[in-house]
């Protein structure tokens, strides 16, 4: 459905140009939810921008569903209005003016639709978004979840090929946006409309999408699952933006047998499972929720350590704890069904099946 092939983006500041996406090369298959992840001027907005036409690129080549529409080597260039696409933006741009239901019908109006379609057409829109009794209501009586809730009923009443998604939930309050999410990702589900979705929230990317592709200062990084950069990320920086992690330097690497590895490391030897990595010079990381407190009786298993509780923060269902090691302090997340408590001596497993190996250096 997208194909973004080799997409640089310059842009004039004072002192020179900026490289705001460095040769970015993607696709998103049809009917996927797909994320652009990253932080701050990591070039993801710029590349979604590209895409709906907003932004004109220095060079590459944009293909949406059959249609090319950017082509440096052609110096062919579609206009917005001529991409069959739809974008909800971080500000919800709902026009106050007009009604809920008008705000719906004015992609229709534009693109000159039969009045007749277009009355059926934003009641089913507003309808998906449950609220298809606010049609007749001033825009600007809406609440913020319900004006956003407008903006994607006016993106969805078009039909798009794609559908482009800007930070659509960052101005909602915690607990909005996250039941806003699941009715997204709901919504995309039982439409099956293909959807490219920026963010710089971990968590919204990983419980919405079915493939993210992390971005830093213009690159694109690695493409996955959720599942395969939180639990097994390819590259440091993706393990080290997507949620908490412990890191190790590896001072060296031998075979453990059954194409296991052992890391030696400034906490000890640590066996990781099934790694890609057998060379020395890398870095060994785990998540927090797979160390685990275990019974100081303990011995059968690998990767076990003796440590002491430093400091406890209770969350209700989970606890951390910062446990003391011989040569540092690590974090580990424990549920709440057993509590252990300052200056006690404990032991900890680090999962073989959850340690992982990624080249580069700590500090860099």
């Amino acid at each position: 459905m997208l194909t973004i092939d080799h997409l640089n983006v310059h842009y004039q500041v004072s002192g020179g140009m900026f490289h705001a996406a460095k040769d970015v090369t993607l696709s998103v298959e049809h009917g996927e939810f797909f994320t652009l992840l990253g932080p701050s001027g990591c070039g993801k907005t710029t590349t979604l921008r590209s895409v709906a036409g907003l932004e004109r690129p220095s060079d590459g080549r944009i293909v949406i569903g059959d249609q090319v529409v950017y082509d440096s080597s052609r110096k062919l260039l579609t206009p917005a209005q001529d991409r069959n696409i739809a974008m909800v933006f971080q500000s919800y741009a709902v026009w106050p003016h007009m009604t809920v239901g008008q705000n719906v019908s004015f992609p229709l109006e534009a693109a000159r639709i039969k009045r007749t379609a277009i009355r059926s057409r934003v009641l089913k829109a507003l309808e998906m978004v449950g609220l298809e009794d606010f049609s007749d209501r001033p825009a600007t009586l809406l609440s913020g979840g319900q004006q956003q809730r407008v903006a994607l009923a006016r993106a969805l009443v078009r039909n798009a090929d794609l559908v482009l998604l800007d930070e659509p939930l960052s101005n909602l309050d915690a607990k909005l946006r996250e039941q806003m999410r699941g009715e997204l990702r709901q919504l995309q589900e039982n439409l099956g409309q293909t959807t490219v979705y920026v963010t710089h929230d971990q968590e919204e990317a990983l419980s919405l999408s079915d493939r993210i592709a992390f971005m830093k200062d213009g690159n694109l990084v690695e493409i996955g699952t959720p599942q395969s950069l939180y639990l097994a990320p390819r590259h440091l920086e993706t393990a080290r933006f997507l949620g908490q992690a412990e890191f190790f330097s590896c001072h060296s690497i031998t075979p453990a047998g059954q194409g296991n590895v052992a890391a030696e490391t400034d906490i000890g030897t640590i066996i990781v499972e099934n790694s890609e990595i057998s060379t020395e010079g890398c870095v060994l990381m785990i998540r927090p929720e797979h160390i685990e407190i275990v019974s100081a009786a303990e011995t059968a298993r690998p990767n076990l350590f003796d440590g002491k509780v430093t400091k406890v923060e209770f969350a209700g269902k989970s606890v951390q704890y910062d446990v003391a090691l011989h040569t540092r302090t690590i974090q580990l997340q424990a549920p709440s069904v057993r509590l252990h408590v300052q200056g006690e001596a404990v032991k900890i497993c680090l999962a073989p099946n959850r340690c992982v190996l990624l080249d580069g250096k700590l500090g860099t």
